[in-house]
């Protein structure tokens, strides 16, 4: 009986190691310039990529950017009420202040930001001295967030 037990005890040990792995999720995300009008399309320019993990509750966020007009500000997690509507800031991220550079974060989601998370709502912004209100954005979309809902 014994034995039975601890073959029951290792299944259940290796089922919850394997659940844990998988449940880490990595996939990268394309910076783009925001949305802009005929006034601001001198100050908004450039792109960027991101890779973005996460592990339980732990998100982080590894990336860059170039083509700037201006020096970025300031890079953060934001989350809308939908994909592709823009909401207020979540978290702040490191970025560097050139035209080109770096941005990085680990974050640790409330309930909140894991559920915009798990539904595609939550995005990077990264701003800039031109564009204060965003220089580029990307969608965190990861595998199971659903992007059309019929309703």
């Amino acid at each position: 009986m014994q034995a039975h037990n601890r073959v029951l005890a290792l299944a259940a040990f290796a089922i919850t190691f394997a659940s844990a792995i998988a449940a880490d999720e990595s996939f990268d995300v394309r910076l783009a310039p925001a949305p802009r009008d005929a006034a601001m399309r001198q100050a908004i320019a450039g792109g960027g990529t991101a890779r973005v993990t996460l592990r339980g509750r732990k998100l982080t966020v590894e990336g860059a950017f170039e083509g700037f007009v201006s020096p970025a500000t300031r890079a953060e997690l934001r989350a809308g009420s939908a994909v592709g509507v823009r909401g207020p800031t979540l978290y702040a991220l490191t970025v560097s202040p050139g035209t080109s550079g770096t941005l990085h974060g680990t974050v640790t989601l409330d309930d909140a930001a894991l559920a915009a998370f798990e539904s595609g709502r939550v995005y990077i912004q990264i701003a800039s001295e031109s564009a204060p209100d965003g220089n580029v954005w990307g969608w965190l979309l990861p595998a199971a967030a659903p992007l059309v809902r019929d309703r």
